[in-house]
């Protein structure tokens, strides 16, 4: 990330331990940055250039990326907040804060947001492929599923290595990689028989990633961040979510 936002966290840090709480126009500067940072790697991965560029599903996808941005920020003040107060129910001082708050904004600054952003450039991939596939299936009706082969491989994944199943099968809606963090996995087109229903293995279905970028429309199906969050939160987070589609013209 540029130095502009590592001073934009200290100064929401810094207002937090202060005021007890961010103003408004800095968690949005947080969100912002969120955003453009994910945005980015959309327009890396799927770029107008291609020849049959979905703008409808750009436009998705970014809407995606949108409301996660909110509730990742939101969970981020959260969790600073509550840093406020020591085990013994007292309020920390700052350096035991700042201490603690540094841990916080090197997971979710750092570690997590590299992550999802990686994330987002194999989705945006994916969906792009997913289009692709669709327009030829009438010359290759099957996906056969592949995976990288080394021994970091997950167990669920490497079961599916060479299985083909037919292109409209419900396996490819919630299946279609990546199928988790870091997934390496892919498909290619095949006109191959499919695989025989009763030599198919367990379905993956990551709860968090039962997913088809191209047809739904999502970078992350499910909101991670929003776990323990009452649903009037939720609701809240989605209105200014699309509140601020809206203003960015997406």
């Amino acid at each position: 990330m540029p130095k502009s936002f590592n001073r934009l966290i200290d100064k929401y840090i810094d207002l937090l331990f202060k005021k007890h709480k961010v103003p408004k126009e800095v968690r949005e500067e947080v969100v912002d940055q969120y955003y453009d940072t994910l945005s980015e790697a959309i327009d890396i991965s799927y770029t107008p250039e291609v020849e049959f560029y979905d703008k409808d599903l750009v436009k998705a996808l970014k809407e995606n990326i949108a409301a996660f941005s909110h509730f990742k920020e939101h969970s981020f003040n959260q969790i600073l907040t509550d840093l406020l107060i020591n085990n013994k129910g007292g309020l920390r001082s700052w350096e035991e804060f700042k201490k603690e708050a540094v841990k916080v904004n090197t997971s979710y600054n750092v570690k997590y947001l590299k992550t999802e952003y990686h994330q987002t450039i194999a989705a945006a991939n994916a969906a792009e492929k997913w289009k692709d596939v669709e327009r030829t299936k009438h010359l290759y009706p099957n996906l056969r599923y592949l995976t990288v082969g080394d021994n970091r491989v997950r167990d669920k994944h490497r079961a599916w290595h060479g299985k083909v199943l037919p292109i409209d099968h419900p396996f490819w809606v919630k299946n279609f990689p990546p199928n988790d963090w870091g997934c390496r996995c892919d498909t290619e087109r095949t006109d191959d028989e499919p695989t025989n229903e009763k030599d198919l293995p367990t379905e993956i279905e990551n709860d968090k990633f039962k997913n088809n970028p191209g047809i739904t429309g999502k970078v992350f199906p499910e909101t991670i961040y929003a776990a323990g969050m009452t649903n009037q939160e939720i609701e809240i987070l989605k209105k200014r979510s699309k509140n601020f589609s809206n203003k960015k013209g997406i």
